[in-house]
């Protein structure tokens, strides 16, 4: 596992974002929580992905919890080019949402291989993501 971000509300509660390497080689982000002490990890989601990430390789870079419980992470998953991903924990649960790219000027091209690298969060629901993607000339 390769750890690339963390954070802690709060003394009760942490989230570790980053990548491991599965049995086939593959890069697959990962999440990390500490709630009440114990530690729990996933693979991080990939549901509702537009394109759809099959098999589920990716990455997170940074993750920010404005409040505990409430966390948004980011970073970039793999299709047939790289695409921004964001992250978000929301009553318990996490779900994925692919990082929007129009209205870029230029705009993205055909595979635009995306990412989203940093974080910034004012409060809960509030944030801005900082990455970069290839344009279309």
């Amino acid at each position: 596992m390769i750890q690339l971000a963390a954070a802690c509300p709060d003394s009760g509660f942490c989230v570790a974002v980053g990548e491991y390497e599965d049995t086939s080689s593959a890069f697959v982000g990962l999440i990390e929580t500490m709630s009440s002490g114990t530690w729990s990890a996933m693979t991080m989601p990939v549901a509702g992905l537009n394109p759809p990430a099959v098999p589920p390789q990716g990455s997170l870079s940074d993750v920010k919890c404005p409040t505990s419980g409430s966390c948004i992470a980011v970073g970039s998953y793999y299709v047939s080019g790289s695409e921004g991903l964001i992250e978000t924990l929301s009553s318990g649960t996490w779900s994925a949402t692919t990082a929007p790219l129009s209205g870029l000027s230029p705009a993205a091209g055909a595979t635009p291989d995306a990412y989203l690298a940093r974080l910034a969060c004012s409060s809960s629901g509030s944030c801005v993501a900082v990455g970069g993607y290839t344009d279309s000339s």
